[in-house]
């Protein structure tokens, strides 16, 4: 099979970007890297992730938009673990990053808040929900109601997410059917991330390049974009940026091509984490940033170079 056509001018060096199967091309957010790459002297080759990388051909791979991963992560991760050229993020940090444990890691490193959060194991029966919700809300909550949001912790997009009311009479079977698919996190609904957005604050290279909030549509509490919800451009306060630069200092040992810190804004002003995307986050390269990945790139062209 023919390799996939690249996109810029044919140059001397090629970067494979992995997308996935069913969209193997480049996603509108991604064109944005094309120009500053060109001006670099690199030429982007999309490749869906399961495609064979070549040493003499690419010079490095970029997880960019393999969404699909989820579905069929032991495979993914397998593949990231086997990669012929060096690939950003690096798979060590990709098999840490794709369970939702890794909340629970960095909140005992001290690296974060967090919502309160417990992960179900698959097959698991007890804790019951009254058990949860006692132990998620305590006796003080800011939600009457005091809901919990069920998700697989292998997933993204909001992918089979969804926020239990314990009053109703089918709670104990959704969240034993959750658990039945798969390891699940349970996390304390929080009402602010509705009322006021969910913060995303976009690294390159462990150095802060753009911020923006997400809200979701009225009545649903998600803020992803084929979700009904909007992401704005907005100014990220120096204490948000200074805590999400933390989280990222403490979750890897070097800082990583690129990396999303989303989170909300807790009562203290303070920043609570909600999800390190270190996979394959959209970077909302159209509010800025493309020219610092490009960069980030080109610099590690250049160490594989020697």
């Amino acid at each position: 099979m023919a390799p996939p056509p690249m996109v810029g001018t044919r140059t001397q060096c090629v970067v494979a970007l992995i997308t996935e199967p069913a969209h193997p091309g480049l996603r509108p957010d991604d064109e944005h890297l094309v120009a500053p790459l060109r001006a670099l002297g690199i030429d982007l080759e999309p490749m869906p992730w399961g495609s064979a990388l070549d040493p003499a051909r690419h010079a490095l791979a970029i997880l960019r938009t393999p969404w699909d991963y989820f579905h069929h992560v032991d495979t993914f991760l397998d593949w990231c673990d086997a990669a012929p050229v060096p690939l950003h993020n690096p798979a060590p940090l990709v098999r840490w990053n794709a369970h939702k444990r890794y909340l629970l890691e960095l909140e005992r490193r001290g690296a974060a808040r967090i919502s309160p959060t417990t992960i179900l194991t698959r097959g698991a029966s007890e804790p019951r929900v009254a058990e949860l919700v006692d132990a998620l809300h305590g006796k003080a909550s800011d939600d009457p109601l005091r809901r919990l949001v069920v998700k697989p912790a292998v997933s993204g997009g909001a992918h089979e997410t969804f926020v239990l009311d314990p009053a109703a009479a089918d709670a104990e079977t959704r969240v034993a059917s959750a658990a039945a698919r798969g390891d699940v996190i349970v996390q304390r609904f929080e009402r602010r991330l509705v009322d006021e957005g969910e913060w995303s604050l976009v690294f390159f290279d462990g150095v802060f390049s753009h911020a923006l909030v997400k809200r979701p549509r009225r009545g649903d509490f998600r803020v992803q974009v084929e979700h009904g919800g909007s992401a704005v451009p907005a100014v990220a306060s120096a204490r948000h940026i200074a805590e999400a630069a933390r989280v990222l200092r403490l979750a890897a040992p070097e800082p990583p091509l690129y990396a999303r810190v989303d989170g909300f804004e807790a009562p203290d002003g303070g920043f609570v984490l909600v999800e390190l995307e270190l996979i394959e986050p959209e970077l909302f390269l159209r509010f800025g940033g493309a020219e610092a990945l490009a960069r980030g790139i080109a610099a590690r062209v250049a160490r594989t170079r020697g």
